[in-house]
C-alpha cells in the first residue's frame, strides 16, 4: 500500500468514495452559533503546498455547543476538527498495518486483537459491517 499523495488533477473520490486527503482545518471567524472549523479537501501542489483552488471543498464541520459559544472556549471544537481532518492518512495507515499484520497472533494462537480492532474501524470508515 503506498503512501498517501497529492491530489491527481482529476481526482474527485478515492476508492472507498469520500474526498480524497489530505484534509485541513480552517476555523470560521464568526460569532454566535456560526462560529467552527471547516474541515476542508486539499488540492497540493507537487511539493505539496495546498494550492488556492476552486477545487478545494468542504468536507465537514466542527460545530460548538451552546456553551462553547458562550464562554469562547473553541478547544474541543478545534481538536474535533484535526481528528476528523487526519481522518483520511488515518485509514490509509490503518490498511498498511492491516496489509502487513494481517497474519499477526496473540500469545494463545488467536488472531491479534489489535488488527481486529482495526478492521473494524476500516470497515466502519468505509459503511460495512464489522
Amino acid at each position: 500500500m503506498t503512501r498517501p499523495t497529492a491530489m491527481a488533477p482529476d481526482a474527485s473520490t478515492s476508492p472507498v468514495g469520500h474526498t480524497p486527503g489530505p484534509w485541513g482545518c480552517q476555523p470560521v471567524e464568526r460569532d454566535g452559533p456560526d462560529r467552527g472549523v471547516t474541515i476542508i479537501g486539499l488540492r497540493l501542489d507537487s511539493d505539496g503546498t495546498p494550492l488556492d483552488s476552486p477545487t478545494n471543498g468542504l468536507v465537514g464541520a466542527a460545530l460548538p455547543w451552546p456553551t462553547e459559544i458562550d464562554s469562547g472556549d473553541m478547544s474541543r471544537v478545534e481538536a474535533n476538527a484535526r481528528l476528523m481532518a487526519a481522518a483520511p492518512e488515518l485509514l490509509e495507515a490503518l490498511e498498511c498495518m492491516v496489509a502487513t499484520y494481517a497474519d499477526m497472533q496473540d500469545g494463545n494462537g488467536d488472531p491479534c486483537p489489535d488488527v481486529i480492532a482495526a478492521r473494524a474501524a476500516i470497515a466502519k470508515a468505509q459503511g460495512e459491517q464489522a
